[in-house]
């Protein structure tokens, strides 16, 4: 796919995202899921999964 379209980039900055909380060492295992809707600009859902590899309160 033509990484302009959205699903791409957002897959590439969602992995971007999971792998600096690994680097940072802020948990050992990382999750990021995006959801977009048709002719919405922002996401309309994010969520952060760490596995319960957390080093840092969830909240």
């Amino acid at each position: 796919k033509d990484p302009s379209k959205v699903d791409r980039s957002a897959c590439y900055m969602c992995r971007y995202i999971a792998k600096n909380i690994v680097a940072g060492g802020l948990a050992e295992k990382c999750e990021v899921q995006v959801a977009y809707a048709i002719g919405v600009a922002d996401p309309v859902s994010l969520m952060v999964n760490t596995f319960g590899t957390s080093r840092i309160p969830e909240e």
